[in-house]
């Protein structure tokens, strides 16, 4: 019983368990958990053995929300919320965030200009393009400017 407890709070921490307690004792099958965006639910059915160990097969990671806020001198700018894959890269989330402003050749061009950053003392500094989102769902960008993107997406 003890291993079992054990293999649920490590399902819990690894997200194939649902964190709120409502279901998903050990050994019972996990059943759909998502995250909804504008009507549309991401879905993940991972099941977890009796004997409290790894799923046999992993499910494909599910669509999480992003905040990209625009850095400004003053703070507080803009923001975008977009949809991405639980396991997509820095590089992924900045095609989502140009298809938010219309995926034109402006927005593509200004997305491969701009820069997700994380500030380190008194320093910005960048994430690689092929770094992996992870946990982060609040996100600062650099080098862009959302204002004139939306404009320009706006234009006919």
């Amino acid at each position: 019983e003890e291993l079992q407890r054990r293999g649920y709070e490590l399902s819990q921490l690894l997200l194939l368990a649902p964190q709120d307690g409502s279901a998903g004792r050990p050994g019972e099958t996990q059943g759909e958990v998502g995250q909804v965006d504008g009507g549309r639910q991401a879905q993940s059915a991972a099941q977890a053995p009796a004997s409290g160990g790894p799923p046999s097969s992993r499910a494909p990671a599910p669509d999480v929300q992003v905040r990209i806020r625009q850095h400004t001198e003053q703070g507080g700018g803009p923001e975008i919320f977009v949809t991405v894959r639980a396991g997509a890269s820095f590089r992924e989330v900045k095609e989502a965030a140009a298809a938010a402003f219309g995926g034109g050749a402006e927005a593509q061009q200004a997305m491969a200009r701009a820069r997700f950053v994380r500030r380190q003392g008194e320093l910005y500094v960048s994430y690689a393009d092929n770094e992996k989102l992870g946990s982060r769902r609040r996100l600062l960008m650099m080098g862009t400017d959302f204002l004139s993107l939306q404009e320009a997406s706006n234009d006919p």
